[in-house]
């Protein structure tokens, strides 16, 4: 966790390091111009970094406002550094090929101002329509056959939802709207596939967590399971708020919301931060009858993972956690990590499913996929 955590400050720095030199170079040469890009800009790259540093000692609404703006400066230096290496690539190619009309040294100073203000507005424009896409979130349906019977159930829906991440950038009223989705749909049972609490959650929000999801009463219950982002903010701390709320936590454990179904929730694979590796599946499944079906529930699409519940021959394992990239290109780079980012696959007997989740984390912005709830469709076949 630290080698990532340094990785990923360092590209981060970089990144804001390159946008500020090449915004540098078009700025008018006034003092007070450039004390002011300076100022802003350092308020800017640094607005995250203080509010998660800085909240022993500096005032809460303060902190709130260092969080809003260093959380939309990570989409905005993201989109910026696209637009200006475009930007640079096609300046470089210029040189080479000289497809560009030639110009005075003032012609190309104001063309590179305009090219900045158009990089300004289209990253603006994007992030834009990025904050509304993540505000309304779509009902994926996905329709399942498990060829294992299961007592009198004949068809089986529940519904699915992880990554809300509720904390400063995700709000109760975004909560309050997806549990309204939810309920909406009517599910047998609802589960909550971990990032539900983002890294700081206030005692409001806590409440209001506790409040809206009491009101979920699915007939066959309300389970969840931990991810990393509840390890962040303190697990048993979050596993309290989400058992006071009424769901059963999972948690190397196994549930039976029918007898003949198997529910195994596994404990976060950022459990191992705290020098405690979580059980084997197989020890968490041990004694089951292998002819009733298993829904495997875990956070995180890591490779291992799925090869262990493929080994167990689940019928069903579900995920989140990656947000399928939750701003492009994002959705590329991650595959360095996970191999299965979005969508339904196949392992063996078993099916493997990726949910985009619900939420965001930084920005709150999706560019290039859809915020969801999954409601799944099962129907058992002998």
């Amino acid at each position: 966790m630290p080698t990532f955590l340094a990785t990923a400050l360092s590209l981060y720095a970089l990144a804001n390091l390159y946008v500020f030199i090449r915004g540098w170079t078009v700025l008018p040469r006034k003092f007070p111009v450039r004390l002011l890009y300076v100022l802003f800009g350092l308020l800017l790259m640094s607005g995250y970094v203080l509010a998660r540093a800085g909240r022993q000692f500096i005032p809460a609404p303060v902190i709130s406002g260092l969080s809003w703006i260093g959380s939309w400066w990570v989409g905005v230096v993201l989109y910026l550094l696209l637009f200006t290496l475009l930007a640079d690539a096609i300046r470089l190619l210029n040189r080479l090929l000289h497809f560009l009309p030639p110009g005075t040294k003032e012609i190309r100073l104001r063309q590179r101002r305009m090219a900045a203000a158009g990089i300004a507005a289209a990253t603006l424009a994007l992030l834009a329509y990025g904050g509304y896409n993540a505000s309304v979130p779509r009902v994926v349906t996905v329709p399942l056959r498990i060829a294992k019977p299961c007592g009198d159930v004949k068809k089986l829906t529940f519904a699915f939802v992880s990554d809300l991440h509720l904390g400063r950038m995700v709000g109760k009223d975004f909560l309050r709207a997806v549990i309204g989705r939810i309920s909406a749909l009517r599910p047998d049972l609802v589960i909550l596939g971990g990032d539900i609490l983002d890294v700081e959650i206030g005692e409001e929000d806590e409440r209001a967590l506790v409040e809206v999801l009491s009101r979920l009463k699915p007939p066959l219950g309300l389970y969840a399971i931990l991810g990393n982002h509840e390890y962040i903010c303190g697990a048993e701390h979050s596993a309290s708020l989400l058992e006071k709320a009424g769901a059963t936590l999972l948690r190397d454990s196994v549930a039976r919301p029918v007898p003949e179904l198997y529910l195994a929730g596994r404990d976060d694979y950022s459990r191992h931060w705290k020098l405690s590796e979580r059980k084997p599946l197989s020890e968490i499944l041990s004694g089951r009858d292998e002819r009733c079906p298993l829904i495997v529930l875990d956070h995180q699409p890591a490779k291992a993972v799925v090869a262990e519940a493929r080994r167990a021959e689940a019928d069903l394992m579900i995920c989140g956690h990656t947000h399928a990239g939750q701003l492009f290109p994002w959705n590329w780079a991650i595959r360095i990590f996970y191999d299965k980012i979005y969508g339904l696959f196949q392992e063996g007997k078993t099916a493997v499913f990726v949910s985009s989740g619900v939420g965001t984390w930084g920005p709150p912005a999706r560019v290039g996929n859809r915020p969801e709830v999954v409601l799944f469709q099962i129907t058992f076949t002998k």
